[in-house]
């Protein structure tokens, strides 16, 4: 079965709708701090009434109407079969404690709120905006067994739609 979230970013919220979960997020660059309030909620198609992409985006677009939102964003989990397009990137989240890595093209985010133990939590991700999936695979994998020992998950997300790249794109 085929698998999807979707973010939906907004300004500020008292009460998180039934089915979504909030995550802050703050972007990190060398020259910017960007920091998020995300609603998410999974779906899978031919579960909880949800046959289509189109039942998704329905769902997507009405609760972000409704919140006034600034953005959102559906995303594919798995069965990845699409191209990688400006549109259409693709997407690699890899969770670890570690804040000073040197991964090429990546990019460090954290949830200000997780931290286990003592030690903060970092998110290092990257997006590819055209390539091959079998390229972007064999670079994870790559990244993934160098790592092994730091990785607490890793996750490879394609972006299907995002109203509205150029919020984060200074990041990406």
């Amino acid at each position: 079965m085929t698998n999807y979230h979707s973010h939906i970013t907004v300004t500020s919220i008292a009460i998180i709708p039934k089915g979504w979960k909030r995550t802050d997020i703050i972007l990190e660059d060398s020259n910017k701090v960007q920091q998020d309030i995300m609603l998410t909620k999974h779906y899978c198609i031919g579960k909880a009434g949800v046959s289509s992409l189109q039942d998704i985006t329905q769902d997507v677009v009405n609760m972000y109407n409704s919140l006034k939102a600034v953005r959102y964003k559906i995303e594919q989990d798995n069965e990845f079969s699409r191209n990688i397009t400006n549109k259409e990137y693709f997407e690699c989240h890899i969770k670890m404690y570690e804040n000073d890595l040197n991964l090429t093209g990546f990019k460090r985010s954290r949830n200000p709120n997780q931290i286990i133990g003592n030690r903060k939590v970092y998110f290092w991700n990257k997006r590819w905006y055209e390539g091959q999936l079998s390229d972007i695979n064999e670079e994870i994998g790559m990244i993934k067994d160098k790592y092994s020992k730091h990785i607490l998950e890793l996750k490879k997300e394609h972006v299907l739609i995002d109203s509205r790249h150029s919020l984060d794109s200074w990041w990406a």
